[in-house]
């Protein structure tokens, strides 16, 4: 065999292993990508259950309607407005509430049902700010939570009436009292106040 032969005797089995080695280094990385999206989609799938286990789960021990003494849809003032102010659960409104001496008029007020420990109330929106009075009876143990569009304004002990809270304007508010301790007599209002008119 010359030299020449043997070279390119010695090139071809080169490219051979090679090629055999390029080989089974892909075959190789595939097997490794089967394995690996063989373990996503099997975690993909725990995780669904796992979200579908948590909803039942989360539906289940909820409580609902009249039990938990809420609403489910804010509830919006009613339209008449009476004149002079009426009482909110027990407590005398002003015709008039100041805040930032500015001497917010009377509009509208609305009470939940007795029982209830979370009442929602949607302030519709005015080109002018608003003011929002709120109170429980006398007497009403634990406190009153009051938050305006999920953020927490008040923690005041319940059982008195609590006055100007300026809602900015232009947009539609959602007040909503939480009484901590609830009982079959427990109840609260708000009331809304305007801007004066000119």
């Amino acid at each position: 065999m010359s030299t020449e032969q043997l070279e390119r005797l010695l090139r071809d089995r080169a490219e051979q292993v090679e090629t055999g080695t390029a080989q089974r280094r892909l075959a190789a990385v595939d097997d490794r990508v089967g394995v690996l999206r063989r373990r996503r989609r099997a975690l993909q799938l725990v995780g669904a259950l796992g979200a579908v286990i948590a909803a039942l789960a989360a539906w289940m021990l909820v409580p609902r309607g009249a039990p938990t003494g809420g609403v489910d849809t804010p509830v919006l003032p009613p339209e008449k407005v009476v004149e002079p102010p009426p009482e909110l659960v027990g407590d005398q409104l002003p015709a008039t509430v100041t805040v930032n001496e500015v001497p917010y008029a009377y509009f509208r007020s609305v009470e939940a049902p007795k029982g209830w420990d979370t009442f929602r109330v949607t302030v519709l929106a005015r080109r002018q700010p608003q003011t929002v009075v709120w109170a429980t009876p006398d007497g009403t143990p634990g406190r009153l939570v009051v938050t305006v569009d999920g953020d927490v304004v008040s923690r005041d002990p319940a059982g008195r009436l609590e006055t100007g809270l300026t809602l900015s304007p232009r947009r539609s508010h959602l007040v909503t009292l939480h009484l901590t301790h609830r009982s079959a007599d427990s109840t609260m209002g708000v009331a809304i106040y305007r801007w004066p008119s000119s």
